[in-house]
């Protein structure tokens, strides 16, 4: 089956790695932070996971999918207390049920400083 990958306009370009690959009706997509289109990203980890769902949600549609087909999410903190931001930015975006599997998981650091939240997922675009 051939791969896909996802490249979208509207999200932070990466280096060395790819922000998702489609293969079929699947999307996986990398670790996603909260860096604005014009490569910012705040010091508040609410506004972080705010935008990190922001370009989740952009790389998805990119891919044919959107945030409600995501099956499965595993998000990364450096903080325990980050935990509580995560869901009303994810809420702001998401709209229908199901939720997808998800894992949280506090570490000590993320690949820069600045990175309070990242989160990577799996989507199955559905079909109807």
């Amino acid at each position: 089956m051939d791969r896909e990958v996802i490249v979208p306009e509207n999200v932070y370009k990466t280096g060395g790695f790819s922000q998702a690959i489609k293969v079929g009706d699947i999307v996986y997509v990398a670790g996603v932070v909260g860096i604005d289109d014009n490569g910012d990203i705040s010091d508040d980890p609410e506004k972080q996971a705010t935008q990190m769902w922001i370009n989740i949600k952009h790389i998805l549609e990119a891919a044919g999918a959107e945030l409600e087909d995501l099956v499965q999410i595993t998000t990364y903190i450096t903080n325990a207390a980050y935990g509580e931001k995560i869901l009303p930015a994810r809420r702001k975006l998401w709209t229908r049920d199901p939720q997808p599997t998800a894992t949280l998981v506090v570490c000590t650091a993320l690949a820069e400083p600045e990175y309070l939240i990242e989160a990577n997922g799996i989507a199955v675009i559905s079909k109807s």
